[in-house]
């Protein structure tokens, strides 16, 4: 009588399968594709499930245990805090899970209350001002007829989102109504450029004074009559002296 025996090795794996090192990019996501990469402490039985929000994300790759995942964020996504959720089983059917959590932002800053004094400006400095509705990721470019403004501060308020800035009127400003161009991009790299076309006037040029007429002349004691021309509407009456004395204006 012959006896044989055979023997067989039994592995006894209880441990679940742990997530980590889970990072977003870009975060804050703007619309457009996000990247999620995560590692898994052991092989897994299949590619585990994850979602943002409820969604599912879309499988990308494996590599020595480091799974890259892909989201496609819309403007149809819940704004601000988003939740991932990792789910997935090793061989031995043993369960893992992991949360973590990135920012969406799919909402383009708003630039809004735009202000320039002085208007009409002539040469010299003048101080443009204006809001922004969130927090950005760099000061805003701000641009009158092409030309770069500089950034001169911040305003004390609560929100802290209010800007003032200066540019220097010359000569060799174009003249009349300028293009005020405010480009401003959020921490999710959402882009705001907003033009401004009827908010002020450069006006450099000194108003010419013409055909002075005076009448009569010579004159001798008793009422003259002082007339001239000018080149561009007034801020106030011109002011004008005989050998110093001041003459008055006529209503008409």
């Amino acid at each position: 009588v012959s006896q044989s025996s055979e023997a067989q090795a039994v592995i006894f794996d209880t441990q679940n399968p742990v997530f980590s090192s889970v990072q977003v990019s870009p975060n804050p996501a703007r619309a457009g594709p996000t990247v999620l990469t995560f590692v898994s402490s052991k092989t897994l039985e299949t590619n585990p499930v994850v979602t943002v929000n409820n969604n599912p994300a879309l499988f990308s790759s494996l590599n020595n245990l480091t799974y890259t995942y892909t989201y496609e964020v819309t403007n149809n996504d819940l704004q601000g805090t988003a939740a991932v959720q990792i789910q997935g089983i090793d061989l031995a059917g043993n369960p893992g899970s992991k949360s973590a959590n990135f920012i969406i932002d799919t909402i383009y800053p708003v630039v809004s209350n735009v202000a320039v004094s002085p208007n009409p400006a002539k040469a010299g400095t003048l101080v443009l001002t204006f809001e922004v509705s969130e927090t950005l990721a760099a000061n805003p470019l701000v641009k009158i007829n092409s030309e770069t403004a500089t950034f001169s501060r911040r305003f004390p308020t609560p929100t802290d989102l209010n800007y003032e800035y200066t540019y220097n009127v010359t000569s060799s400003d174009q003249q009349g109504q300028a293009v005020i161009s405010i480009s401003a991009t959020d921490l999710a790299n959402n882009l705001t450029t907003q033009q401004a076309n009827n908010l002020l006037v450069i006006d450099t040029v000194a108003p010419v004074v013409s055909n002075v007429a005076v009448s009569p002349n010579p004159a001798k004691a008793g009422l003259v009559t002082i007339d001239f021309a000018v080149s561009e509407n007034l801020l106030s009456d011109p002011v004008v002296t005989v050998n110093g004395s001041a003459a008055a204006k006529q209503q008409v």
